[in-house]
């Protein structure tokens, strides 16, 4: 595993963990599953499934896996990433409990933004949607 997707993983569990100190909703976190970086399992039963991409370069392979089930996907801010969820924004707005959480843990400003791309879709005009999206982006220094 690169170095920039171990950092990001990492980041991802640690974030996990800290979500859930007051809750305390977790019965486990396991980083070993074939098919997602990281599987959160919790105390009623329910599974959260992550992917972890510093960059979207196989960003279809990932849409094929957006079906109903809990699905986030956690990726650097940097712009080209940006632009390949504005690119295939269609693809990501089917489920309504995926999210996309861009992340750069070495910003000064904030560490990352998060869009749930069902309910952004319905609350955004579309006009607007690139706009929004990126002023969400410029709330976190971009990486690289």
């Amino acid at each position: 595993m690169k170095k920039e997707a171990k950092e990001l993983k990492e980041w991802l569990v640690n974030y996990i963990k800290n979500r859930d100190i007051l809750l305390k909703q977790i019965d486990s976190i396991s980083e070993k599953s074939k098919e997602w970086d990281v599987v959160v399992k919790t105390k009623s039963g329910e599974e959260r499934y992550y992917i972890v991409r510093p960059e979207l370069d196989d960003f279809d392979k990932i849409a094929e896996k957006l079906d109903d089930q809990t699905i986030t996907l956690v990726v650097l801010n940097k712009k080209k990433n940006l632009d390949i969820l504005i690119q295939n924004w269609g693809k990501t707005t089917h489920n309504p409990k995926f999210c996309i959480i861009f992340v750069n843990p070495k910003s000064e400003l904030e560490k990352k933004w998060i869009v749930f791309p069902h309910t952004h879709e319905k609350v955004t005009e579309k006009a607007a949607l690139e706009r929004g999206l990126k002023a969400l982006f410029q709330t976190v220094d971009p990486v690289g």
